[in-house]
């Protein structure tokens, strides 16, 4: 994020000043629109970290109907059931697949823009 950021031409900051008067219009107007795509990778790439949480979950809910796909695969693992395994795992896959399929086009547009 911060790369995406530090490329922005200081002269498309300069040219935003002087269109508006107010930093909260600046940032909603001409930053946001141009870091857009980073803003889309870096929303997808903490989806899908934070999706496979198993310690979390588990200290935070004490009721088993309240526990994410991640903790009931692995209570399933412990009892060694191999086809709910299968099965949680296609469905734990399914929504992080379906926002990479509706965000793809961000993520390579903000590795793209990348500069190191």
């Amino acid at each position: 994020m911060r790369q995406a950021l530090a490329s922005l031409p200081q002269e498309l900051i300069e040219a935003g000043l002087l269109e508006t008067n107010r930093p909260s219009s600046l940032f909603l107007r001409v930053i946001v629109p141009c870091v857009a795509p980073a803003l889309v990778a870096l929303a997808t790439l903490t989806f899908c970290e934070v999706w496979g949480y198993v310690e979390q979950p588990m200290i935070l809910f004490d009721q088993s109907e309240r526990m994410p796909l991640s903790v009931v695969m692995t209570q399933h693992m412990v009892q060694r059931n191999i086809g709910g395994i299968f099965a949680l795992a296609t469905l734990s896959c399914a929504p992080i697949l379906g926002i990479y399929v509706f965000s793809r086009r961000a993520v390579f547009s903000a590795m793209e823009n990348l500069r190191f």
